[in-house]
């Protein structure tokens, strides 16, 4: 029996509320947009990806016009429109955002402005107009009339352009609760935006209304679509096949069964990461290892290690709730937080503090297993609490 080797989806972040000036000192640079070159690469009879920085975009181009998926950052604009001339004399009439974040959206603003019609879900709109404040409690800055999707929907959307059939279907609350995944049925491709990336381990962006629950039935609907010829488009990272996604949702079934089991035995969230429940995963997860930097506390991987890292700060409660000085907050790519922020790297790696260099989205960071295991842990617990409750509810009842 053949196991093929497991490629997993997206990343996660682990971010506290810092001030010091030696966390502000580990800043990354910006990235220099005019050194980005866009990758074209055919998929189909008249679809394509192009790999810039930042999320995989999609063109199906024909006589109809460009239909175009995710549209990156905004100074990346002017490259993907140069990269769509070289295999279509049309221009892009129509855009789908599978989810909020500025790697995403960034150039929604210029494509709107040439009269292009953004679709998107009701809810990534909506965090479009309201987006959420910085972990430092600055207002987020509301995106501009142009930028904002002119087509909203709850239910499956179905286009008819370049002789192919498009679906676009909502994944109710799985990466963020405005995620949606896009279906050629003719050309056998599907785009999953976030919710599945074949690098790094999963990022359930809580803040943005992702889910544990909504992920898993993301993937679930992935697998049922697919072929056994399928080519799946992840949010970040190579083109896959359904076997690909189905190792991730195992993989994530396996750890959260873990991190259950660990949480039933009355075990904290410092010993639950420190117990590292994704050994046995991390020599296959591609880029598991990757972190933006390796200093200070480089061989400290514990929670224990983040706060002396970070000053003393210990992990809070939920998004906006402090505890002894410090706040967890998911930060993923896209969101526009100038705040300084700590992260716990991969294996090998230790607790870092940086600060976000990209206004709209950090799409280049890589981090790490623990931030991965917290959001579980944190979910796990959440499910049983939720669980306790029903079932004291239904006690009443009876």
């Amino acid at each position: 029996m053949n196991i093929p080797k497991i490629v997993f989806s997206t990343t996660a972040l682990i971010a506290f509320a810092l001030g010091s000036a030696a966390a502000r000192a580990q800043a990354q640079t910006r990235p220099d947009f005019s050194k980005i070159e866009i990758k074209t690469t055919k998929l189909g009879t008249n679809f394509y990806t192009l790999e810039g920085l930042g999320g995989t975009t999609g063109v199906l181009v024909g006589p109809d016009g460009v239909f175009m998926v995710d549209d990156q950052f905004a100074p990346l604009s002017g490259k993907i429109v140069a990269a769509i001339k070289q295999i279509s004399d049309q221009t892009v009439r129509f855009v789908v955002n599978t989810h909020v974040h500025g790697d995403h959206t960034g150039g929604n603003e210029n494509f709107g402005k040439t009269g292009a019609v953004i679709f998107a879900r009701e809810e990534l709109r909506d965090r479009l107009m309201h987006p959420l404040p910085a972990a430092n409690g600055t207002p987020g800055t509301p995106a501009p009339a142009a930028a904002l999707p002119l087509v909203t929907y709850e239910g499956i959307v179905k286009l008819h352009i370049n002789g192919e059939v498009v679906e676009l279907i909502p994944i109710p609350r799985a990466h963020t609760d405005g995620d949606t995944m896009i279906y050629f049925p003719g050309l056998d491709i599907i785009m999953t935006g976030d919710f599945y990336r074949s690098i790094q381990y999963p990022n359930i962006d809580r803040a943005n209304g992702g889910t544990l629950n909504g992920l898993l039935d993301g993937l679930g609907v992935v697998i049922g679509l697919a072929g056994p010829n399928t080519k799946i488009v992840p949010g970040h990272g190579p083109v896959v096949g359904r076997a690909e996604v189905m190792a991730n949702r195992d993989m994530i079934l396996a750890v959260r069964d873990r991190l259950a089991q660990l949480i039933s035995e009355g075990k904290t969230q410092d010993e639950v990461l420190a117990a590292n429940p994704t050994s046995d995963y991390d020599a296959r997860v591609p880029n598991s290892k990757e972190t933006t930097q390796q200093e200070p506390c480089r061989e400290d991987r514990t929670l224990a290690g983040a706060r002396r890292c970070c000053g003393g700060r210990t992990l809070g409660g939920p998004r906006g709730a402090a505890t002894g000085g410090g706040r967890l907050v998911l930060l993923p790519e896209g969101h526009t937080d100038a705040s300084t922020r700590c992260t716990i790297p991969a294996v090998g790696g230790g607790p870092v503090a940086e600060k976000n260099s990209v206004s709209g989205g950090f799409a280049d960071a890589s981090f790490s297993w623990c931030a991965f295991g917290v959001v579980l842990f944190r979910s796990a617990r959440l499910l049983r609490a939720d669980a306790a409750a029903a079932n004291a509810g239904a006690r009443r009842d009876r």
